[in-house]
């Protein structure tokens, strides 16, 4: 029921009825550690990414700067986080993404490039 509810906020953000929305998305999002596959964490990273979007646009005229930042900074943290739980959970092969394209690495990489040590200390202690 939760995950519904979820599920339906989000496609009211985005307003869509997507078919790629779907329940293990929204799971994945909400426990990123319970992941069956690389994949799901980069998609879960993409969503995750287009939200902040679809919803910084549609509220542009009521958030403040300070809250725009906050949000902002919530998404970096959260992508951050799946991408952290990829590389741990399905290795250092998982940096490559959906088929080469954006994942959560790549993501992570490109919105937070001050987090290069991070980045460097995690796959230095991720075996694979």
């Amino acid at each position: 029921e939760a995950n519904d509810i979820s599920l339906r906020a989000m496609q009211s953000v985005l307003s869509c009825n997507d078919t790629e929305l779907d329940i293990k998305l929204v799971t994945t999002i909400k426990k990123p550690d319970d992941a069956l596959c690389a994949s799901d964490l980069d998609k879960a990273a993409v969503l995750l990414s287009e939200l902040e979007s679809s919803f910084l646009r549609d509220n542009s005229n009521i958030l403040t700067e300070r809250e725009e930042g906050l949000i902002r900074l919530d998404c970096d943290a959260r992508i951050g986080e799946l991408a952290s739980i990829c590389i741990k959970k399905f290795g250092r092969n998982a940096t490559s993404g959906l088929s080469g394209s954006s994942g959560a690495w790549q993501i992570w990489v490109s919105r937070c490039p001050d987090q290069n040590l991070e980045r460097i200390s995690l796959l230095c202690h991720t075996c694979s």
